[in-house]
């Protein structure tokens, strides 16, 4: 900041601090605490949060306020614009208020475009109404891929000279758990089971990856540790998946998630899109293989270091987990490549592009 300048003043969007975590909050949390680190002399941050039951201890106390008397969209909508109006409102979780012009908004993927079926009816014309408004009145938009940048300039119709990519990072998780320790508690051995993430929306591709790999002759399969939840809505028999291979491990710790990453034959990412793709960069960073489709941003993501699979070639799919289960060294090849391409993305840079944008756009 040169001299004479003002302080700038950045008031962080914190309704993200009162949900349960996922990729849109876990990009939001990481990205406010390395702002936190960075503030000084140039500018400070303060995040509000609307006044409900959350984990204050995932910030610094110092920094965070509670605000207002309503929640959720309410308070995002008509409190939340009237906090603090000299400063700058960051918004990193896709939506922000219609009554500020003096921010920013982080917008992640164009899916309730593409993709309306993922979410409920009123949910997706909700957004698809907002989401145009908000970035046309917003100084600036920004997203964490040119995947999006380029969905994103066609739904909301504005100029992509106004949007950002800023890309997420791949360091939050802990390495000091002993990896054997962990994969003996959940009963897996290391480098002999797939890695999946669970997720009920439709575009996340779950009944068709599930359906590929029961249709593997079982010999030739190997388990798959699947973190989160698989209901009815994705197996209908999943009272039985144990016995098919399919090992459900529920929600996991982030203390556990490193060592699940370094002893997987593989990740399974199998989504239809992805506006980013954190978790194919997360395995990268323990130099786990990742099985992907090549939706949305996930080849742009992996830089050429993953096996990118249409997400509707059944036959391809199965073809490549056979030829991951035969290999037994195959979380080994190239793992020291796709730790190094990982080690490129940081929150650090995250946030300082993010402090750049605004410096731009408000001093």
């Amino acid at each position: 900041m040169r001299r004479g300048r003002k302080k700038l003043h950045l008031v962080v969007n914190g309704r993200f601090l009162t949900r349960k975590l996922t990729g849109v909050d876990r990009t939001a949390l990481e990205i406010t605490r390395r702002l936190i680190r960075l503030s000084g002399t140039a500018f400070d941050v303060t995040v509000v949060a609307p006044k409900a039951e959350f984990d204050r201890s995932a910030l610094p106390e110092e920094s965070l306020v509670t605000w207002g008397h309503l929640k959720g969209h309410l308070w995002e909508q008509f409190e939340l614009p009237f906090y603090r109006r000299d400063g700058v409102l960051i918004n990193l979780a896709n939506t922000g208020p219609l009554l500020r012009k003096n921010q920013i908004i982080m917008v992640h993927d164009a899916q309730t475009f593409t993709h309306p079926e993922s979410y409920g009816w009123l949910f997706s014309r909700l957004y698809r109404a907002v989401l145009p408004v908000l970035a046309r009145r917003a100084r600036k938009v920004v997203t964490v891929s040119q995947y999006s940048r380029s969905q994103l300039c066609n739904f909301l119709a504005i100029d992509e000279r106004r949007i950002s990519v800023i890309p997420n990072g791949s360091d939050h998780l802990s390495t000091n758990r002993e990896d054997h320790f962990v994969l003996e508690r959940l009963g897996l051995p290391f480098g002999g089971y797939f890695l999946l993430f669970s997720s009920s929306y439709p575009h996340k591709n779950m009944r068709f990856l599930l359906r590929a790999y029961l249709g593997i002759p079982k010999p030739m399969r190997l388990p798959i540790a699947v973190v989160g939840q698989i209901g009815d809505d994705i197996w209908p028999e999943h009272s039985v998946m144990s016995d098919q291979g399919v090992n459900v491990l529920g929600r996991v710790s982030d203390n556990d998630l490193g060592p699940l990453y370094k002893g997987a034959r593989a990740l399974l990412l199998p989504s239809l899109t992805e506006g980013f793709g954190l978790p194919a960069l997360e395995a990268m960073s323990f130099g786990c293989p990742v099985i992907a489709s090549n939706g949305g941003a996930l080849p742009e993501v992996c830089g050429g270091l993953a096996v990118n699979i249409d997400p509707c070639d059944e036959t391809s799919w199965q073809s490549t987990m056979k030829a991951a289960f035969h290999d037994e060294a195959y979380h080994l090849t190239r793992r020291d490549a796709r730790k190094q391409h990982a080690s490129r993305f940081t929150w650090d840079a995250a946030a300082q592009g993010l402090l750049d944008v605004a410096s731009a756009e408000f001093l």
